[in-house]
């Protein structure tokens, strides 16, 4: 080690670096987080309807597996299971 400082004061990118000169992604990163703070529903809706199917998904797959269920008849057929479903 030379002896450089390695505090964030002295990066270029997050505060002002050892030349005086300021960093430019630390105010865009803050800009950025206040952004999302201020406005969370920026994304689309079809983002949120698209996570809502994947956790419904992953919700029913793991009701389906404690209840030792399977959706495709081909493989309750082949685990010997029942053709019907369980109950809710």
């Amino acid at each position: 080690m030379t002896g450089e400082s390695t505090a964030p004061s002295s990066n270029p990118l997050f505060g002002i670096a050892a030349d005086g000169r300021p960093g430019w992604r630390k105010p865009l990163l803050i800009g950025i987080a206040c952004r999302l703070a201020r406005a969370p529903s920026a994304r689309p809706s079809e983002w949120g309807t698209r996570m809502r199917r994947i956790k419904g998904g992953v919700h029913v797959q793991r009701r389906y597996k404690e209840k030792g269920w399977h959706p495709l008849p081909s493989v309750r057929k082949a685990w010997g299971l029942t053709a019907e479903r369980p109950p809710d």
